[in-house]
């Protein structure tokens, strides 16, 4: 299905299929409205729904990673959440007191690399620095 929206098109046919998930259920348990969730190549979101009952399609927009993954903490499990977002990061903020603040300089090539992240999985440059450390083999705590 495509179909144009305040001038943008969207197309499940070209655009990422994400998860495929119930959002209304029968009383038998079985689903009657399915949601799609979908990713365009611009990065923008979009779901696409079926629902059974009333034998409607739809597609409504998403513009912003922080709508779908308001929506995809109400519709989905951890494990399918961070299928699709990447693993959730504890709050390292947290406890101050078990941090050193430093300042280093990077290429801005790099740093740039870093805030395109940061927009497409909304985790912040520092705990994206961290992981990275991490994975490195830096900091003992996996």
């Amino acid at each position: 299905m495509n179909k144009v929206i305040n001038g943008k098109k969207y197309d499940t046919e070209t655009a990422h299929k994400l998860i495929k998930t119930g959002v209304a259920f029968d009383n038998y348990g079985h689903d009657v409205c399915t949601a799609t969730l979908y990713r365009k190549r611009t990065g923008e979101y979009f779901l696409y729904t079926e629902d059974s009952v009333s034998e409607t399609v739809g597609i409504r927009p998403l513009l912003t990673l922080t709508e779908a993954k308001a929506w995809a903490e109400k519709h989905l499990d951890v494990n399918e959440y961070e299928e699709i977002f990447g693993e959730i990061e504890e709050d390292f903020e947290e406890d101050m007191e078990l941090n050193q603040q430093i300042s280093v300089l990077i290429p801005v090539t790099i740093y740039n690399e870093l805030k395109l992240k940061k927009d497409s999985t909304g985790t912040n440059i520092s705990a994206l620095i961290i992981k990275a450390l991490r994975d490195a083999g830096y900091g003992g705590i996996q």
